[in-house]
């Protein structure tokens, strides 16, 4: 399927699925219920995906039995089922299937397939975070910094957010930036804030643009550099931030964001 020894031929790698699929076997049967979700070899066929899905997942396949909870959730070559998506969430999540158990924990936040139950969620979630999910991790650690489904616990959040931030989640370098500024759980560390805002806007991530650019205006965790700051406005401000495409005006107060100490 990735082209190694030969060149890549999705078309031919959709005959060998096929041929693989017709005996039996459940790999096999989920990789062709991927080729045709996303229409690679074969013509997109959303329904096609879900009964190959269902086959591998009835074996026991607990990616089938992912990409089948998905399906159902999002009304993809089948109707929309909540309540389904849930149980095949929970076969997959029950052989430790991190992506399942990050999604279950989500259907227990929102109530929709099983009855809300943020400490049901938070078990979950951690169960993903412990395999090293990132996004379960950043999920878990907020969910200790506002109290939901765990006593709230700062330090805690912090320990969550920065196995996350160092798998490059830009949201988690963000939630650990704003921990060091406003000195919850860490202490108060705005040099050491500015770096965490740093990686996440340099993967784009418009807000901390527009934090570092209000940093080196003010001299705070860097040295002043107006020059600098202009620069991460103008990288905010192309994103359509639009306290960044203010603070670009002539004359302009830039104020700091609202969670700013």
């Amino acid at each position: 399927r990735d082209g190694e020894g030969v060149a890549q031929n999705l078309a031919e790698a959709v005959q060998w699925f096929r041929r693989a699929a017709d005996q039996d076997l459940a790999e096999a049967q989920n990789y062709l219920g991927f080729m045709y979700r996303d229409g690679k070899g074969v013509a997109q066929n959303l329904a096609e995906a879900v009964q190959w899905f269902r086959k591998a997942a009835d074996q026991g396949w607990a990616k089938a039995q992912n990409y089948l909870g998905l399906m159902y959730a999002r009304g993809e070559g089948v109707a929309r089922n909540h309540a389904e998506a849930a149980q095949w969430f929970r076969k997959a999540a029950d052989q430790d299937l991190a992506i399942a158990q990050n999604y279950l924990g989500i259907m227990y936040v929102v109530g929709k397939g099983v009855a809300q139950n943020h400490a049901e969620a938070t078990q979950w979630f951690r169960q993903a975070a412990d395999q090293g999910w990132a996004v379960a991790q950043f999920v878990l650690g907020y969910r200790y910094y506002i109290g939901k489904g765990v006593a709230r616990n700062h330090a805690e959040a912090v320990q969550w957010f920065r196995k996350a931030a160092d798998q490059d989640l830009a949201v988690a370098q963000h939630a650990l930036g704003v921990m060091h500024v406003r000195g919850e759980g860490v202490a108060q560390n705005h040099a050491e804030a500015a770096q965490w805002f740093r990686q996440a806007a340099d993967q784009g991530w418009a807000m901390d643009q527009f934090v570092l650019g209000f940093m080196y205006t003010r001299g705070e965790g860097v040295a002043r550099n107006h020059a600098e700051a202009t620069q991460w406005f103008r990288q905010a401000a192309d994103q359509g931030w639009a306290e960044a495409q203010c603070a670009l005006e002539e004359g302009a107060r830039i104020e700091p964001p609202p969670w700013w100490p």
